[in-house]
Formats: structure tokens, C-alpha cells, sequence
């Protein structure tokens, strides 16, 4: 059962049997180089079962997704709203390297955000993306309101922090 679909892509709970195409993506160095180090395999099935416990914790429709190429039936990578350190909504997504380029990060942030005000009633998102991830800085500054930057704790240089309100 889907979540919520854009044109190209169709957004649902992650399962155990996403683990090899979840694990692809955050064994990737490109992939993970602005959120944190990559990870083994252990250490990505222990990240997706956090993910899915998720759905029980936090609400069956809070947390991090699996986002499928509706034509392809394939994981493309993931999205979603979590409750972070800071108590703040935050509008989170990564795609498989193979995906890049393709525009699906431009489709996949505005739905998530969509679905954030409209189904789940949230009065305020944000967003962070470190300087030098060009491309979500690129979306952030589309779709949300910049408001600060500060020292990024993964990497030398600066995080962005946007935020939109319902």
C-alpha cells in the first residue's frame, strides 16, 4: 500500500526485503557524503529496521519511506518527515546514485512537503542540506525559506536550515 504517489515515483513503508537496494545506497560514498558515513551491511539492516520501527513509535505515517519507480517496481531511494534532535519536523530524501540527475529529488521534496501540511497536518517543516550539496540546496531554495547556516558536525563547511509554515 502506498503512501501517497508523484508522477514517476510511489512512496510506501520500508519492508525487511528492501535491505539489499537500501543497503546499496548507504554503502555509497557519493550517496552518503553530506549525511554521514557509509555503512555496512549489518549497520544498514539495523538503520531499516530503525526505519520501520518508526511506524509503530511514531505514527504509522511519520518517518522515512521507500520511494519505488512506479514503472520500474525498483527502490529508488527514500523520503519523508521525521521528528529530529531538535523536536522539528524535517523533510528528509536520498536517492540511489543511479537515480541522479533524473529530476526525482526535484519531484519527490515538494510531495513530501505537500503531503506534510495536507494529510498529516504539520504547522511547520524544515529542512537542512550542507553548502556543497548543490543539488538540495538547489530544491530547499525552491520549496522552502532559508534561515540560517552553521557548522555542519559531518563536515568542514556550513549547513543550510530552511523552514515553511502551513
Amino acid at each position: 500500500m502506498y503512501l501517497f504517489a508523484t508522477p514517476r515515483l510511489a512512496l510506501r513503508r520500508f519492508r525487511a526485503d528492501d535491505l539489499e537496494a537500501f543497503h546499496e545506497m548507504q554503502c555509497n560514498a557519493e550517496v552518503m557524503r553530506y549525511i554521514k558515513p557509509t555503512m555496512t551491511l549489518a549497520e544498514s539492516r539495523q538503520e531499516l529496521q530503525r526505519f520501520i520501527a518508526m511506524y509503530t513509535t511514531a505514527g504509522p505515517t511519520i518517518g522515512l519511506w521507500a520511494a519505488d519507480h512506479r514503472e520500474l517496481n525498483e527502490l529508488v531511494g527514500m523520503a519523508g518527515i521525521y521528528a529530529n534532535d531538535g523536536g522539528e519536523y524535517e523533510v528528509a530524501y536520498r536517492l540511489r546514485q543511479k537515480y541522479w540527475g533524473q529530476g526525482m529529488a526535484s519531484e519527490l521534496a515538494p510531495a513530501v512537503i505537500r503531503y506534510g501540511f495536507d494529510h498529516l497536518n504539520l504547522p511547520r517543516l524544515v529542512g537542512c542540506a550542507h553548502e556543497e550539496n548543490v543539488a538540495s540546496v538547489r530544491i530547499l531554495d525552491q520549496h522552502m525559506r532559508f534561515l540560517e547556516a552553521y557548522p555542519s558536525n559531518i563536515r568542514p563547511g556550513l549547513e543550510r536550515k530552511y523552514e515553511l509554515t502551513a
